[in-house]
């Protein structure tokens, strides 16, 4: 990732980013890892809850605020407005940065 150049434009409260491949790929890949891990929950949530189906949906955001092509259609499956990837995207840097503070400042 730091070979490709990302270029970041404003969009919707959120980034739009030029991505290398290879985010693109792990982002698919880690969804699939999300939805297969939670899978077993989502059964025992229609059992307990005595519903016929239920759906795990994935909201993948990387470290330093990056969102998958899919975040949008996500949003809309929870029935919340794309004003919300700002907002995600902002909670995610400020923890970025409080949890690298913390490192920076600890005693050798």
């Amino acid at each position: 990732m730091a070979e490709a150049e990302i270029k970041m434009a404003a969009q919707d409260g959120g980034y739009k980013m030029n991505e290398p491949t290879g985010c693109v790929q792990l982002f698919a890949c880690t969804e699939k890892e999300k939805v297969s891990k939670y899978l077993d929950l989502a059964h025992e949530i229609a059992a307990m809850w005595n519903v016929e189906s239920t759906v795990v949906v994935p909201i993948v955001v990387s470290v330093n605020g990056l969102l998958a092509k899919s975040f949008d259609q996500h949003l809309k499956k929870l029935s919340l407005g794309c004003w919300i990837k700002g907002r995600i995207q902002k909670a995610v840097g400020l923890e970025t940065a409080r949890i690298v503070r913390r490192f920076l400042t600890l005693e050798p």
